[in-house]
């Protein structure tokens, strides 16, 4: 498995590949580690890769260790939001859907 290298401490090898981050313990901090960075592009990757016919990803956001957004299809919409560590808010995460969709409706219209 190739594995990509930066510095904090130590040189700390990333996964390459979602398996890889499947006992990952991620860096902390009041920034998102390129971990994260790392893990969020493969997610949004694999999300696309698994979606039926006629469905699309849509108006992402790569929150502070999570991923949330939308999924289309024939004009109704789904939530989702991924997160990869044990606590996740669900306030939060209901403002984030409020927020993202008002952005969504924004988007339509301009069109």
């Amino acid at each position: 498995m190739k594995m990509a290298k930066y510095m904090v401490e130590e040189i700390v090898e990333i996964p390459d590949t979602l398996e890889g981050f499947k006992k990952w313990e991620f860096s902390s901090g009041s920034t998102t580690g390129k971990d994260y960075l790392i893990f969020h592009r493969l997610l949004i990757q694999s999300i696309k890769r698994s979606l039926p016919r006629g469905a699309k990803l849509v108006n992402t956001i790569k929150g502070h260790y999570f991923t949330s957004g939308f999924i289309e299809r024939d004009g109704k919409f789904i939530y989702k939001c991924w997160c990869p560590i044990k606590v996740c808010l669900k306030d939060y995460y209901a403002w984030c859907a409020r927020h993202g969709l008002k952005d969504l409706i924004k988007k339509n219209e301009r069109r």
